[in-house]
């Protein structure tokens, strides 16, 4: 199995149509009226990348952590993988063509009472299907894991205030097995200025009771075309043996 980092994918888009007309509609009806194109804004995403400076603020243990990093999606390209219950092998002749993205945030804070900073790195690489924009699978190298996700949906366009559950994956640990987590990646929409929405896209790593261990949610905000602008990532989950809840917002 090809090895990365990763930190989930979190990827989210925001989007937004003006409501025009001579009714005399307000600015908030507007907003709460727009359709979003979902589907294309998240390829659109994939396919163009992006990479921005953050801002960063939040907890380690239970204690206030600040600082500063990247946040790094690099633009997709077009491969083959092969998958075989958890082992997913890349660039493989008769494989099913997807198109992959390798995501990198890369943190470094300082927590309240400690001289020294540390530095919180992940990277996710996700593959996603080139006409539906639907994640096919994820390859996570700081817990040698990966998620499989069976055939799954995007709507097509969507309003503020819809919100739902996109897909459910299973996760393998490096030896192919089992580990009894899912993946839950959900969708939330918020109104915004007219001419824009807000788009969460929340990736849950439940165990197996379905209690969420792992929560990742980003989200941007989306024109009516489809073109997104990052806004934040959060991550609220156990790195190296600490409780992080650090959010990392754009610095532009």
């Amino acid at each position: 199995m090809k090895g990365f980092n990763l930190p989930f994918s979190v990827v989210s888009v925001a989007l937004l149509g003006a409501c025009g007309g001579g009714g005399g509609g307000s600015n908030g009806e507007a907003s709460q009226n727009v359709e979003i194109p979902l589907r294309q804004a998240l390829i659109n995403q994939s396919n163009k990348g992006i990479s921005d400076l953050v801002t960063v603020t939040g907890t380690i243990d239970g204690n206030s952590a600040t600082g500063s990093g990247t946040l790094v999606d690099q633009s997709a390209v077009a491969t083959t993988i092969a998958e075989n219950g958890g082992t997913i092998s890349i660039g493989s002749s008769g494989g099913t063509p997807v198109m992959e993205s390798i995501h990198t945030v890369s943190e470094t804070v300082t927590e309240s009472g400690m001289s020294q900073p540390v530095t919180v790195s992940d990277t996710t690489v996700v593959f996603t299907n080139p006409s539906t924009g639907a994640e096919i699978a994820e390859i996570h190298q700081d817990t040698n894991t990966v998620v499989e996700f069976p055939a799954y949906t995007i709507p097509e366009t969507v309003k503020p205030g819809d919100s739902g559950v996109l897909g459910v994956g299973t996760e393998y640990n490096d030896g192919g097995g089992p580990t009894g987590n899912t993946e839950e990646i959900d969708y939330s929409v918020q109104a915004d200025t007219p001419g824009d929405a807000l788009v969460i896209i929340e990736n849950k790593e439940k165990d197996k009771n379905g209690s969420v261990i792992d929560d990742k949610k980003r989200e941007d905000k989306v024109d009516k075309n489809g073109n997104d602008t990052f806004v934040y990532q959060n991550d609220n989950g156990q790195k190296n043996g600490h409780a992080d809840d650090l959010t990392g917002q754009n610095e532009q």
